[in-house]
């Protein structure tokens, strides 16, 4: 089993020595308002040998809300044309200088529900990258199609009916992501057709509470723990995971994977 976070040394130390089967992936996504373009981004620097997936496009486009899970074969043909083998190791990074990540959580889930454990995550990411002095490239990388299989797990992601069972049966413990103003219905969505506020009795664990704000890097797993703890939430009971999208519910997955504790996360 690989490692959950890697390391940038890490990373440089495989790809100066010209390792075999891995491939790095750029998952950035960026809020419409942040007015960030991450394909561009990507070919005016990436780290060298990386691929672009580009997350607004690995979605089920026949539901309407924004970066759902697509069908397994349309996955599968995403994941191929990017050159990606089951026998690979990803290593998956964004470009957030702000936390740290955002969207590489939420990319490395996606490799999980499909049934590619063999991920990891570049810690700090892009900026930590480029903070360290290593070399980036620039311009689109050429890819070599594969034929990528995927095997979809079904228990890796909870449904909304799930969810309303739940309000009466509370088996689970619903954990949300989202800034603490956004879970209090104090600051509006992101989208204005969305309510905001937050499902009753449920616990807000705002994403970045699993980022050292200092170092920018993911808590180490004694930190995560006391994290949870912290927040009131009990990962030997069942738990899921939810926000507005997916994407910062993946931190929550994250860490508590991390803590050999399997949450499903809410995308649907």
């Amino acid at each position: 089993m690989v490692s959950v976070l890697v390391s940038c040394e890490w990373l440089k130390e495989q790809l100066d020595a010209g390792a075999k089967g891995i491939k790095v992936i750029d998952g950035s996504w960026h809020p419409p308002v942040a007015k960030r373009n991450a394909r561009a981004e990507f070919e005016q620097h990436h780290i060298p040998e990386a691929v672009f997936a580009d997350v607004e496009a690995i979605k089920d486009a026949s539901n309407p809300l924004p970066i759902m899970f697509p069908p397994p074969e349309q996955l599968e043909q995403q994941f191929s044309q990017l050159g990606i083998s089951n026998s690979d190791h990803v290593v998956v990074y964004d470009n957030n200088s702000d936390v740290g990540m955002l969207s590489a959580p939420r990319v490395w889930f996606m490799f999980h529900v499909y049934g590619h454990t063999n991920v990891s995550i570049l810690d700090g990411g892009l900026p930590k990258w480029i903070a360290s002095g290593y070399p980036t490239v620039s311009g689109a990388t050429s890819l070599s199609p594969t034929n990528f299989k995927a095997s979809y797990n079904a228990d890796a992601v909870y449904s909304m009916q799930a969810l309303l069972n739940n309000c009466s049966s509370k088996s689970h413990q619903v954990l949300d992501a989202r800034p603490k103003g956004r879970f209090d219905g104090t600051v509006p969505e992101a989208n204005p057709s969305w309510y905001s506020g937050h499902i009753l009795e449920s616990i807000n664990i705002p994403f970045t509470a699993m980022i050292d704000p200092t170092t920018k890097l993911f808590k180490t797993k004694d930190a995560i723990q006391q994290t949870f703890q912290q927040f009131g939430v009990n990962l030997d009971q069942p738990a899921v995971a939810m926000c507005s999208t997916g994407m910062t519910a993946s931190f929550l997955v994250l860490g508590a994977y991390i803590l050999g504790k399997q949450v499903p996360l809410y995308d649907e």
